[in-house]
């Protein structure tokens, strides 16, 4: 006999609480997830709720309203929807986060309210869904939240590779700390003090600045074309391009008012977008990216439905230093974010492809089993769903820059999920075509370099601020990719965390763990030969080797010109002190 999907309203199959807190709560980096009626998940340092549920705003100015999952301690927002399932054993709480993805639309076209619209309880109650048996319930939540899980890895490691272009534009452009600062003087600018041979612009004056397509909306998108953005980013296709060429896509209306993105190759913007790019020799279009990517920088108007006009974003200033400094900025940070595109195009394929299996999953069309043994729709026409998941561990490579180390990281993929039609046997015979879903997963914890987990420590804590060791834990494996902290992952960061304090890339104060030293030449030199000799080790080994292994010892992801002087600087040291010996370009420690 097959086993039958069921149907059910909420009332009868979850619990529905509310937060307490109100929105100024939030505390910046606080210790636990505050969730809002914000897209955004922010932090507070108090928690109300230690569960697995999932959270739905209760109102929002266009409907439009978050649905997000978690499991463990958080707090709430007073009109935040806290929902948790009456019997686990009926429905699962990952199941019931995907089938209500389906519903959100039909939230914004029946919730109530004018200038903020209201999703009310009893609309909640009176919602019905699908609740198929158990395992079924299991096995569709464990395929979509592959792709989720891919998802996320990949914004983790853009927010990794961003955060790094904008370090170095704070270091160069902010604090004027560039390379050979200390031989040029300031003088004022309409922006301030500025390095001698640097100017003020206006973004009109270097850029081509125009509206995106204000005659094409998302109801012009197809299945298969050319990227397109909109002031949600990109997140869809057209079947033609406006430009082929690098340039940077504003959303000027909207939610995400002044948030740009730098699109690439084949593509348009379309209404409710401003695009510009570089038409001076001076400026790079990367340069300017991520100058105005700090939403802060953009002139907005509007309460309600905050807009950016044309005008205002042409007259924003500009620092636009000399031509070596320009041209050495754009060559370090273009790969960085050449990998951001192809890891956001990645996504944008992921977020396709999962709305496309959603429904289709949820209905019964895709039997996730492929077999009688759960053909709870009765359908004669189905498709089998079986992941094949290939893990790739990489071997020790040496990189040139953060980047390169980011885009061959192993811990995250960087083409995601893709989506095949094949042949397979059976399954033919009585529906056609298969889904078969190929996927890469994180390895174990056990399994990655030491070495890339040392560098992802440093990174962490180049914000200079403390942590206690549990939150550093937390922190450090959602950058390697591990959306959940076990007590394996607890044990080896731990280890890891206490190798980093051996070696001087933290300091444990007063029972917090801080970054030592940012900068190579912010070391004691006693501390970095030492460090040295315990990197070489007690073999022969060429002295090019031994560098990048001190840079890998110290948990920096390259070797630039000031790692590289300080080290054969350091050597220079070791030698004359007699604890080295050279023979042609190779090393070896003495015995003391």
């Amino acid at each position: 006999m097959k086993s039958q999907s069921q149907t059910g309203k909420l009332r009868d199959l979850v619990s529905f609480r509310t937060g307490k807190l109100d929105s100024n709560a939030a505390v910046p980096n606080g210790a636990y997830p505050f969730f809002t009626c914000s897209q955004e998940t922010l932090r507070t340092n108090t928690f109300a709720f230690d569960s697995e549920c999932v959270l739905l705003a209760g109102n929002n100015a266009n409907g439009i309203y978050p649905l997000k999952y978690f499991h463990g301690k958080f707090d709430a927002y007073q009109r935040t929807y806290v929902i948790t399932t009456r019997d686990p054993n009926r429905l699962t709480t990952k199941f019931l986060y995907y089938a209500l993805r389906p519903k959100l639309l039909e939230f914004r076209d029946i919730s109530t309210g004018a200038a903020t619209k209201f999703l009310t309880l009893t609309i909640l109650n009176d919602t019905t869904i699908q609740v198929p048996p158990l395992p079924v319930q299991r096995r569709i939540a464990g395929i979509l939240s592959a792709y989720d899980d891919l998802i996320e890895n990949n914004l983790r490691r853009i927010r990794i590779l961003e955060e790094m272009a904008r370090s170095l534009y704070r270091e160069w452009f902010v604090k004027f700390r560039f390379p050979g600062h200390e031989k040029v003087s300031l003088f004022d600018s309409s922006l301030g003090p500025i390095p001698k041979g640097w100017e003020a612009k206006r973004l009109g004056d270097v850029t081509d600045l125009r509206w995106g397509d204000t005659s094409t909306t998302k109801a012009s998108y197809v299945e298969e074309g050319y990227s397109a953005y909109s002031a949600s980013g990109l997140d869809g296709k057209l079947d033609h391009y406006d430009f082929d060429r690098k340039g940077v896509v504003l959303s000027a209306i909207g939610a995400n008012c002044g948030k740009t993105w730098l699109a690439h190759g084949k593509w348009s913007c379309i209404k409710n977008t401003i695009r510009f790019w570089s038409t001076d020799d001076r400026v790079s279009t990367e340069y300017l990216y991520i100058a105005t990517s700090n939403a802060d920088y953009w002139p907005r108007r509007g309460a309600a439905q905050p807009f950016i006009s044309q005008g205002d974003a042409e007259r924003t200033l500009l620092i636009c230093p000399d031509t070596l400094t320009m041209a050495r900025f754009t060559d370090f940070v273009d790969p960085a974010l050449q990998q951001i595109a192809v890891l956001t195009a990645s996504n944008a394929n992921l977020h396709r492809t999962r709305e496309l299996l959603l429904p289709r999953l949820l209905s019964g069309t895709i039997n996730v089993f492929g077999s009688d043994s759960l053909d709870f729709y009765g359908s004669d026409e189905r498709t089998s769903v079986e992941p094949t998941v290939t893990i790739k561990v990489g071997s020790n490579r040496s990189t040139s820059s953060p980047s390169d180390f980011l885009a061959s990281d192993k811990r995250a993929p960087t083409a995601g999920v893709t989506t095949i039609l094949s042949s397979h046997g059976s399954a033919q015979k009585r529906s056609g075509n298969q889904f078969e879903l190929a996927y890469e997963l994180p390895p174990s914890i056990d399994q990655t370099d030491r070495s890339d987990v040392l560098a992802v420590i440093r990174q962490v804590f180049s914000d200079g601020q403390p942590r206690p060791r549990e939150n550093a834990i937390r922190e450090v494996a959602q950058a390697l990719g591990y959306g959940r902290v076990g007590h394996r992952i607890t044990d080896v960061l731990q280890t890891d965390l206490l190798t980093a304090v051996r070696r001087g890339i933290l300091d444990n104060v007063e029972g917090e763990l801080i970054l030592l030293a940012r900068s190579i030449a912010d070391y004691d030199s006693d501390l970095l030969k030492r460090q040295f000799l315990a990197a070489i080790g007690r073999s022969w080994i060429d002295c090019d080797v031994a560098i990048q292994n001190f840079r890998r010892w110290m948990g920096f992801c390259r070797t630039g010109p000031v790692i590289e002087e300080a080290a054969r600087s350091l050597i220079q040291e070791l030698l004359r002190e007699s604890r080295l010996e050279v023979h042609g370009p190779n090393l070896i420690r003495r015995n003391s």
